[in-house]
């Protein structure tokens, strides 16, 4: 078993285009698991290899109860309310809230949300040609795959759009985590804690046909989802499919930018768009690192000796990289990835996220098949955990 000595933190949140991905790259060339310091001073270990990903997101001994370390830097009552779902519970846990979320997030549901996905899409396409045509510019991180995804999360809970932008925001700044200033991240979590425990007890008093009705009216027997529990829930399930499904579309419409002939493959074949998807996912995914869990138990991991109570993460982002990382294929045909987890904490949302994913490269690739990238250099969310482009503009060619 071998050691080395602990990453700068800083390159897990570098902010300049293909920083993060390149030392990924690096990380991966000298093995499957790092011993890395997180930006909040915290060492512990991060897993690239994609078998040995595998194997820490299935292993028992790795416990996602890992609050403690974690979440320090929030009010109790805010880290209870914030942060007691699925990703942080363990089985038995783990398994009865799976088991009372997993009946309310069915097909029929979000067959039903398909023909609001196809509006919002269709409307807010619609206002980039309309700028584009007069010769104006767009932003598709804040004029599409933020609106998009996050109306669509809005409608799917149940979320008034008169409280959307509020809460777009306070979601925006929580979810860049131990990277967002603590004098910010601690108010806006505790505000949007109030916010969500205001949005429930409205649904108890006129429950309707959305998630979080359906929540709220979860039963096993005589089980149900505690207060704290229900406001976790919606928070994993509004961060997780807004950030991203957002990251997934703009990090792929990038990579279409930059890979012509890849578009123009996937423009004259739709039907390669659902391994377009899955490529996208593979080769600049939305997540770079899962939360951090806990070794409970001492662990040989790649070649590494783990001590009880290490922190361990998984990097989804790096996973994808090996054992042929380049290039970025449309066609490919075996994109394997791990951007929406592995078992049993393998993402509830997936099949809502890949139908958005469909709808936004079918309009995008339609409407916005002209357009060239405005500017040279990009800039990356200064996440631990995502992975997505902050702007991305697009003109059409003058």
């Amino acid at each position: 078993m071998t050691s080395e000595p602990a990453s700068d933190p800083s390159v897990f949140t570098a902010v300049p285009d293909g920083a993060r991905r390149q030392t990924l790259l690096e990380l991966t060339e000298k093995g499957p698991v790092h011993r890395v310091t997180l930006p909040g001073g915290q060492e512990g270990w991060l897993v690239t290899g994609y078998d040995e990903a595998r194997a820490a997101l299935t292993d028992p001994r790795v416990s996602r109860g890992a609050s403690g370390k974690v979440y320090g830097h929030l009010a109790p009552e805010a880290a209870r309310g914030l942060h007691h779902h699925m990703l942080n519970a363990n089985p038995p846990a783990h398994t009865r809230l799976r088991k009372l979320v997993a009946g309310t997030f069915t097909r029929r549901r979000l067959e039903l949300l398909a023909p609001t996905i196809e509006a919002i899409s269709a409307e807010l396409v619609a206002a980039m040609r309309i700028r584009l045509d007069a010769g104006g510019t767009v932003d598709l991180v804040e004029d599409y795959a933020f609106r998009f995804t996050f109306r669509v999360l809005c409608a799917l809970v149940g979320i008034p759009r008169l409280d959307e932008a509020r809460l777009s925001q306070l979601f925006t700044l929580i979810s860049a985590g131990p990277a967002t200033r603590i004098e910010d991240y601690r108010p806006a979590a505790q505000e949007m804690l109030g916010l969500l425990r205001s949005l429930i007890a409205e649904k108890r008093r006129s429950p309707g046909e959305d998630l979080l009705s359906g929540l709220v009216a979860a039963r096993d027997g005589d089980d149900r989802l505690t207060e704290d529990e229900l406001t976790s829930m919606v928070w994993l399930l509004m961060v997780a499919g807004h950030e991203t499904t957002a990251g997934l579309i703009v990090n792929g419409f990038r990579q279409l930018l930059e890979h012509p002939d890849q578009r123009a493959a996937l423009r004259d074949d739709p039907d390669l768009l659902p391994g377009a998807i899955e490529e996208m996912l593979r080769f600049d995914g939305p997540l770079q690192a899962t939360l951090p869990a806990v070794a409970e138990e001492p662990l040989e991991l790649g070649g590494h000796f783990i001590e009880a109570g290490s922190l361990v993460m998984v990097s989804p982002l790096g996973a994808g990289l090996g054992p042929r990382p380049e290039p970025f294929e449309v066609g490919r045909t075996d994109p394997r990835h791990l951007a929406f987890g592995f078992g049993i904490h393998h993402c509830l949302g997936a099949p809502l996220a890949r139908w958005e994913a469909r709808v936004a490269f079918r309009d995008l690739l339609r409407d916005l098949d002209d357009v060239e990238q405005v500017d040279d250099a990009l800039a990356r969310q200064p996440s631990l955990v995502f992975n997505r482009i902050v702007s991305l503009r697009v003109r059409t060619p003058r």
